[in-house]
């Protein structure tokens, strides 16, 4: 992700979260995006009571010092890949350090043991 003057931001010691599409996983990912495509938010929103199968189902990464990740032996079918980016910026309206951040969320489809490379952008 680039931000407005700024070198790209990256997912970089962050997880990085790939989700099975579930009836369940695409509302909450509708709530949390807007849309169950790609997107990103600057909201922190909180899920309570989340379903036990969506939490045992989610696969969990971290990204690498470049924003790479992997995941290995997917089975076929529809996946989010979400991830959150954190950088330090300054105010100079306030006058103080600030961190700011974003999580990023793309649908994709995997089939036939292929690699998917994906980007998350916005």
């Amino acid at each position: 992700m680039k931000s407005r003057g700024d070198g790209p931001r990256t997912c970089a010691g962050n997880k990085v979260l790939l989700v099975p599409v579930t009836h369940y996983s695409s509302e909450r990912m509708i709530v949390r995006y807007g849309n169950a495509r790609s997107d990103y938010t600057e909201r922190n929103i909180s899920f309570e009571n989340d379903d036990p199968f969506y939490l045992s189902y989610t696969r969990e990464n971290v990204c690498a010092r470049d924003g790479r990740f992997i995941f290995k032996n997917v089975p076929d079918g529809d996946y989010f890949v979400t991830a959150v980016i954190m950088w330090s910026g300054y105010d100079p309206t306030w006058n103080v350090a600030m961190t700011n951040g974003a999580a990023l969320m793309r649908r994709v489809s995997v089939a036939g043991g292929e690699e998917v490379k994906v980007t998350l952008t916005h």
